[in-house]
C-alpha cells in the first residue's frame, strides 16, 4: 500500500528551507523538505499547513503543487507530494528536527537528503519550476 505524504519546499530569498533529522529518528542525520502524513478528511494543502505548524512553529502559504514522486523505503512505499510555499509568519522553532538550513536549489546535491526528497529536485520539470519560483531562473 502506498502512503501519501506532503512536503513543503519553502522558498525565501532565492533559497529552500531543508530540515535535518536527529540521531533518534528513523533516518538519522538525513535532510528533508519538512512535511508529513495526510490525516483523514484533510486535503494535501491542509495537511501541509498543519505539519509545518507542528514541526517548525511557522505559518506558510501553499502556492504551487509540483510533480509527485514515489519511493520505496524498504517495505514502506510513499508517494511524496511536494508544494512550493512561502513562510508568512511565526518564529521558527524546531520540534522534530535537529537543524535547518537555507540552500540554493542547485546546492541541494551537497546535502545527504532522503532519497524521496532528492527525487523531487531530480525531476527536471520540478527543478525548473523551483528555480524559477526562487527567482534564479
Amino acid at each position: 500500500m502506498v502512503k501519501e505524504v506532503v512536503c513543503a519546499l519553502i522558498v525565501g530569498q532565492g533559497k529552500l528551507l531543508i530540515a535535518q533529522h536527529g540521531i533518534h529518528s528513523r533516518h538519522p542525520w538525513k535532510w528533508e523538505f519538512p512535511g508529513g502524513k495526510i490525516q483523514p478528511g484533510e486535503s494535501p494543502e491542509e495537511a501541509l499547513v498543519r505539519e509545518i505548524r507542528e514541526e517548525l512553529n511557522i505559518e506558510i502559504r501553499v502556492e504551487e503543487r509540483l510533480a509527485p514522486v514515489t519511493h520505496a523505503y524498504g517495505e514502506k512505499v510513499i508517494r511524496l507530494i511536494p508544494f512550493l510555499c512561502r513562510w508568512t509568519s511565526g518564529n521558527l522553532q524546531l520540534t522534530e528536527h535537529h537543524a535547518v538550513r537555507w540552500v540554493s536549489p542547485d546546492g541541494i546535491a551537497g546535502y545527504d537528503m532522503l532519497d524521496g526528497d532528492h527525487k523531487i529536485v531530480g525531476e527536471e520539470d520540478n527543478l525548473e519550476r523551483i528555480t524559477k519560483y526562487a527567482g534564479q531562473g
